[in-house]
């Protein structure tokens, strides 16, 4: 019972995740079954038994003789079980009022405190050292996946078989990470009142007669109309996202959800979400959760469920890969956006830090550093392709001058003489920029 109540305390009181539990457990085991081949009781160990543990590399068993003033050689991890190890006991000590043994004056459960202060030629004055390996180690990276390939997973999370539910759930998460760039933790989070706020910013709604009372009543059938009429007027105009905020890793943001999607999200809302409720909250105090996403632990979906699952998504699909890399995807499109509309304003002035900056706003990220190789990437695919980009910001003008782009490719000089024609009847002239020979539509 060494273990157990310091663990119930942990994820009952302190809402502890599952992961971070199931990883002290393991520690904490790892310490004891030591302890109990040094034949010790955990509640008798002192600060001896724990440096001997440290210098055996935090294992059960070990060949490691330790000399007096030895020097811990330690990495991360064993550097996370010293802590746990040490939190465990001080919850005995000041939780519980359990009395522990001490060596130089101190328990386990007060070690804690002072541990790099005190002076007393114990753990404190012990010299520790990072290991090579743990210094030298590098991060393994993944390829970026195509759109094929996202499409493929997104299709794959829109098949699942254990409910509509589930099915329409994890179609609109690995939609979000794909089309908005949010992590997992951010469609954790995602509430509803974070989208009607979102909502309220914005004119069209505004002007809705009694907006108020509309978006905060929007699940009633009247209500509805009235917000999709205004998210078409708002595609009329030309706008593609609307922008909410969300809580992620690095803080609260505005994150970018196109229109189309976000039909999608404020149908599922009103109609999948609402009869999941209905089933699942069925005593008037228990009052569901205001995030759009919830569990069947009737909570709102946990980040490591979500990178659970579509973990397993990018295996059936034989993407390599997780979760994450789908806002990769996103990221990757944005920093091509983001360039190539700043490329066709200011040619070969354009400025990469710019860039980078725009797109660190846009996907809340800490500092450009991080988005670089998507850069780096949409520049080695221009070299390919040896182009000039250029905005057409019609899409019924793109589709045009794609199709003229593409016979030009091919040829047709009756087709360019043509062009040059029409130029000259009204009064159109070329806009040549230095250096540059094609132009990418």
């Amino acid at each position: 019972m060494f273990i157990l109540p310091f663990l119930l305390e942990k994820g009952m009181r302190y809402n502890s995740k599952w992961r971070s539990l199931e990883k002290a457990a393991l520690n904490l085991a790892l310490w004891e079954d030591y302890l109990h081949l040094q034949g010790v009781n955990p509640f008798d160990a002192d600060e001896r038994h724990l440096k001997r543990f440290l210098l055996r590399g935090g294992r059960r068993t070990g060949n490691i003789i330790p000399f007096k003033d030895s020097e811990l050689t330690i990495d991360a991890t064993n550097v996370r079980k010293l802590y746990t190890i040490l939190a465990c006991y001080d919850f005995w000590e000041r939780k519980r009022g359990l009395t522990l043994k001490r060596y130089a004056g101190s328990t386990l459960g007060s070690l804690a405190d002072g541990l790099f202060t005190r002076k007393s030629g114990t753990l404190s004055t012990t010299p520790f050292k990072f290991s090579r390996a743990q210094e030298s180690k590098t991060k393994k990276t993944r390829k970026t996946p195509s759109d094929p390939d996202a499409n493929r997973i997104i299709a794959k999370a829109n098949s699942d078989n254990v409910s509509e539910n589930r099915r329409e759930t994890w179609f609109l998460i690995a939609s979000l990470m794909r089309h908005s760039g949010l992590r997992a933790g951010g469609c954790s989070n995602l509430t509803i009142a974070s989208i009607v706020n979102g909502l309220r910013e914005e004119g069209e709604f505004l002007a809705i007669p009694e907006c108020e009372t509309v978006l905060r009543r929007h699940y009633l059938p009247e209500n509805r109309k009235l917000i999709l009429k205004a998210l078409k007027d708002l595609a009329a105009r030309g706008r593609k996202y609307l922008f909410f905020v969300v809580t992620e890793k690095t803080g609260s943001r505005e994150a970018p959800i196109s229109i189309k999607l976000l039909e999608d999200i404020l149908d599922y809302i009103w109609t999948t979400r609402a009869d999941f409720v209905k089933k699942r909250f069925k005593i008037r105090q228990h009052r569901a959760p205001d995030e759009v996403f919830l569990s069947y632990k009737n909570r709102a979906f946990a980040q490591e469920s979500i990178s659970n699952k579509l973990g397993k998504i990018f295996t059936e699909c034989f993407v390599p890969g997780s979760g994450h890399k789908l806002r990769a995807a996103f990221c990757q499109a944005i920093v091509k956006d983001v360039y190539l509309r700043h490329r066709s304003i200011h040619g070969r002035a354009w400025q990469a830090s710019m860039v980078l900056e725009r797109a660190r706003q846009m996907m809340g990220h800490q500092n450009v550093e991080t988005l670089q190789p998507y850069l780096d990437d949409v520049l080695a695919e221009e070299a390919e392709l040896e182009g000039e980009p250029v905005v057409i910001r019609d899409p019924s003008d793109a589709a045009d001058i794609r199709g003229i782009s593409e016979a030009l490719d091919e040829g047709n000089e009756s087709l360019k003489a043509d062009l040059k024609a029409v130029m000259e009847k009204h009064n159109v002239s070329p806009i040549a920029e230095p250096a540059s020979e094609y132009a990418v539509i």
